[in-house]
């Protein structure tokens, strides 16, 4: 099995929050604030070819935009599903990049919240359920 060094982990892991980060603005037209949690993990190309991927997770996510550049469709390079919670209090992206490697990010606009959400396991979202 291939394995990814660490050190392109943690770029990724840097890229996919500041993604997180602009489509929670994007989609829940909220600013994350300094009191907000971002979670990532990513997946490679190895991992997509085994579906071991959070299928629970991925029900929630309705949202389909259609990225183009002018005219021309860009979900050959990049595509995401994305799904809101509430009023913006958190939501989830399944971001993928062609067929080489795809992020799996939630945004929570209290990290105390989901500290404590993730501690009970009850009443927690299916967001909080991933991690």
């Amino acid at each position: 099995m291939v394995t990814v060094p660490a050190t392109v982990i943690d770029v990724t892991q840097r890229y996919a929050e500041k993604l997180g980060k602009a489509l929670h603005y994007l989609h829940a037209g909220k600013i994350l604030p300094s009191t907000g949690k971002v979670v990532t993990h990513t997946f490679t190309n190895a991992d997509l070819l085994n579906s071991n991927m959070p299928e629970k997770f991925f029900a929630l996510l309705g949202g389909v935009p259609v990225l183009r550049r002018d005219v021309t469709p860009l979900a050959d390079q990049f595509r995401y599903r994305f799904g809101v919670v509430g009023d913006g209090e958190a939501s989830g992206y399944w971001i993928q990049f062609r067929g080489s490697m795809a992020m799996l990010v939630a945004v929570f606009l209290d990290e105390a919240e989901f500290q404590r959400r993730k501690a009970e396991r009850a009443g927690g979202t299916a967001f909080t359920e991933m991690v």
